[in-house]
């Protein structure tokens, strides 16, 4: 939610960027885990990486990435949301 208000303290690179394009979509994945590297890790294989940004916190090459085409209408990304939205509900499951 904070990425997409306009107002706000700059502290990130991202509020940096957004000042010059606007967010189309938001694709949430609810979760208590830290899935930011693991989700980062996926996205490199199916698009361009930005290198070192957004990930100064940590060893990803980069935690922005770059498509070509909307990624919201390739096979590829379609299924990677669905995997991280899909395993947390099933990580939620075995804790029952």
């Amino acid at each position: 939610k904070r990425h997409l208000r306009k107002r706000k303290k700059k502290r990130w690179h991202i509020d940096y960027i957004t000042e010059h394009f606007s967010i189309i979509q938001t694709i949430p994945i609810r979760t208590q885990e830290k899935l930011e590297c693991e989700i980062a890790q996926s996205l490199k294989n199916i698009a361009d990486e930005i290198e070192n940004f957004g990930s100064s916190d940590c060893k990803c090459g980069s935690h922005l990435f770059y498509f070509e085409k909307n990624p919201l209408l390739l096979e590829k990304f379609q299924n990677l949301i669905i995997n991280f939205r899909i395993n947390q509900i099933e990580k939620c499951l075995e804790n029952y």
